[in-house]
Order: structure tokens, then C-alpha cells, then sequence
């Protein structure tokens, strides 16, 4: 699966010991009811997260005219979403562990739909390159505190077959916003007099705001406070977690930061997550202008399809939680 955020919680992964003892085991009706109250809101708001940052690739196929962008200038845009993105990570972290994960969760979806659909807006390059930035700050937020929520209702007994089905929507959102955005375009373009570009903005950041109101709503804080698990299931999960034992849970985020960097594999970790992202956005954003050049001629509807094809090919051929 194309799982390219960094590394949120490594210093954890890196430094919990190993058990020591065989790990008691999660009860099947209460994993099969965190998986359904927690991972559709999870998974979907990670689904749009890729399909919103990724779908300026399929606009700019119309919108290039519009705002007379060259290639550089589109290019500027594509990465200057990294900037901020890579800024907001760790003061993220550290606003996640004070006011929670849930309004953290529902604050950066609420933040970036509304940037999402503020790009529909847009009338000059310099304001797309603007909301491109801002865009970065709020989905910096989601990964992290997304991966927080897991460990807080997953031991890790569970937490790898959860955040499995969870990351695996970073695959899906490419295949799903590239056939999406294709057929977007060409099915609304001139509607209500706005561009198809236009409209693949305002639509695709719909479900983006919609979701942040639901986890704002629904997803309780601590599983003390979720009222779909009974009391024997309450006593059951808190036992689980407690007997993870983490090492790096009592740290505080500075000090499990620094001992992170100190660790080589942390930086193996980073240089391969580096050279795999670099070789992923360079697909996801320029694919769409190369295959235009290729396939001149092909509606966007199917051209959507064919960029989709990479992603799906590896969602059936990857492996299986």
C-alpha cells in the first residue's frame, strides 16, 4: 500500500521493549466493534486526505489555462503543500497530546475541506500557491493524531491489523480521486457557469467537512467514554492496554523525540521513506499531464480510469490484513 506519511509515533515503534510474555488476545465482538465504530471515520477522513491534497494534479489539466500556469509554476504548487506539511508535524503532535485527538481530528478535516473548497476560488497562480500552503498546516494534523486514536483503542495485539486497514486507504484514495477527478471534470465542466476544475474542488471537499462534523460528533475521547461498549468490554480493553507496557509512552514528546534521532534506524527509516515519497508524488502529480500527452485524445472520464490503474493494481495485489 502507498503509505507515505511520515513517521508519526516512531519513537514509540523504536523504542518499546519486547514482551516479555505471551500477549493476551482481544475478545472478537469487542475488536468487531472498535473496527466499525472507529475505523469508517478514521480510514475515510485518511481517504480524503490523499484525494484532497492529490486532486490539483487532475485540475491542472483544465486549470492551467484558466490561471495561466506553466509547468514550474504548477510544480511550485504540487510541493509547496510539503512545506507547511513538514513544519506542522511535531508542534501537531504536541497539540494532539493536550487537547485530544478527537477535536484535533475534527478541527484539521473542518480546516483543510474549507481550504479545499476555497481553491475552487482561485483567480491567479499566486492565490493557488497561497491555499496550497495552508492547505499543508491542517492535514499535517490528521495523520498523527489518527495514529494516536489507534494506540489508544488498539493494544498491540490489534494495533498492526488496525492501522493495516487503516494506511491502506492512502492506496485507495489515489485510485478513487483519479477516477473521481476524471469524471468530475468532464461530467460538470460549465455547469452553473463555473469550470470543471472548479467544481472537482468544491465537490471532493464535501465529504471532507461532512466527516469532520460526524468524528466531532461520534467519536468518543477514551474508550471510558464510549457508550457502545458495555462494562465488561470497558474492563476488558483497559486490562489490554495496560498490559502493552510501552517504554516510550511515559516519555514526554521531546525526550522520546531525541532519543528517536539517536537511533540509526530512524534515519534508515527516513531515507527510505524520502526516495519512496519523492517517486510516488512525482506519479500522483505529474502522471495525469503525462498521460494527457500520451492518450491526447481520451475523455477525462477514462483518463481518470487509466491513472487510477496503478493504485488498484497494487490494492489487489498487495497483501491482505
Amino acid at each position: 500500500s502507498a503509505n507515505f506519511e511520515p513517521m508519526a509515533g516512531s519513537a514509540e515503534l523504536l523504542l518499546s521493549p519486547p514482551p516479555e510474555e505471551a500477549p493476551l488476545s482481544m475478545p472478537a465482538e469487542l475488536r468487531r466493534r472498535l473496527d466499525c465504530r472507529l475505523l469508517p471515520l478514521l480510514s475515510g477522513g485518511y481517504l480524503m486526505s490523499v484525494i484532497d491534497r492529490s486532486n490539483l494534479a487532475y485540475a491542472e489539466l483544465q486549470m492551467r489555462d484558466d490561471l495561466s500556469l506553466s509547468q514550474s509554476s504548477f510544480g511550485l504548487a504540487a510541493g509547496v503543500f510539503f512545506l507547511s506539511y513538514c513544519a506542522a508535524q511535531v508542534p501537531t503532535c504536541a497539540l494532539v497530546s493536550k487537547l485530544g485527538a478527537r477535536r484535533v481530528l475534527a478541527a484539521t478535516m473542518l480546516a483543510w475541506g474549507l481550504c479545499s473548497a476555497a481553491t475552487a476560488l482561485v483567480r491567479t497562480g499566486g492565490q493557488l500557491l497561497l491555499l496550497r500552503f495552508l492547505l499543508g498546516f491542517p492535514e499535517a494534523g490528521f495523520y498523527p493524531a489518527a495514529i494516536l486514536t489507534l494506540s489508544l483503542w488498539y493494544p498491540d495485539t490489534s494495533r498492526s491489523r488496525a492501522s493495516t486497514l487503516f494506511t491502506l486507504c492512502a492506496t485507495l484514495g489515489t485510485s478513487i480521486g483519479a477516477s473521481s477527478s476524471g469524471a468530475l471534470l468532464q461530467s460538470l465542466d460549465g455547469a452553473l457557469g463555473l469550470a470543471g476544475w472548479r467544481w472537482l474542488f468544491l465537490v471532493q471537499a464535501a465529504p471532507t467537512l461532512l466527516l469532520g462534523l460526524l468524528v466531532l460528533g461520534l467519536l468518543p475521547d477514551s474508550p471510558a467514554e464510549a457508550r457502545w461498549l458495555t462494562g465488561e468490554q470497558k474492563k476488558t480493553l483497559a486490562a489490554l492496554l495496560a498490559s502493552d507496557g510501552s517504554a516510550a509512552a511515559s516519555l514526554p514528546l521531546c525526550a522520546a523525540l531525541r532519543a528517536a534521532l539517536r537511533r540509526p534506524h530512524t534515519w534508515l527509516f527516513g531515507a527510505q521513506h524520502f526516495v519512496a515519497a519523492q517517486a510516488f508524488y512525482c506519479l500522483v502529480y505529474f502522471g495525469p499531464t503525462q498521460l494527457r500527452e500520451v492518450l491526447p485524445s481520451l475523455p477525462l472520464s477514462l483518463l481518470g480510469c487509466v491513472g487510477a490503474l496503478p493504485s488498484a493494481v497494487s490494492l489487489l495485489v498487495g497483501p491482505t490484513p
